[in-house]
């Protein structure tokens, strides 16, 4: 499976300025510990099916396609 975390981050992003989010509210929202997302979001972490389930919690959450960011090999 391959995560395009890059692309996340970015509409991670977005969506924060949009909704005025804090990186907590996130990680709150993915279902994951803030400090992983730190280190995932910066590439020293490799993505597992905890945030494979986050993104996909949060992309529901924000009406975003899931498969624009999670790919099967």
């Amino acid at each position: 499976m391959i995560v395009k975390i890059q692309e996340f981050k970015d509409k991670v992003e977005e969506i924060k300025e949009e909704y005025s989010l804090s990186n907590r509210d996130i990680s709150n929202t993915m279902g994951i510990d803030y400090t992983y997302m730190f280190r995932l979001f910066k590439q020293n972490a490799n993505p597992g099916r905890k945030v494979i389930d986050g993104i996909e919690k949060f992309c529901q959450k924000y009406n975003l396609n899931s498969k624009d960011y999670i790919f099967l090999k």
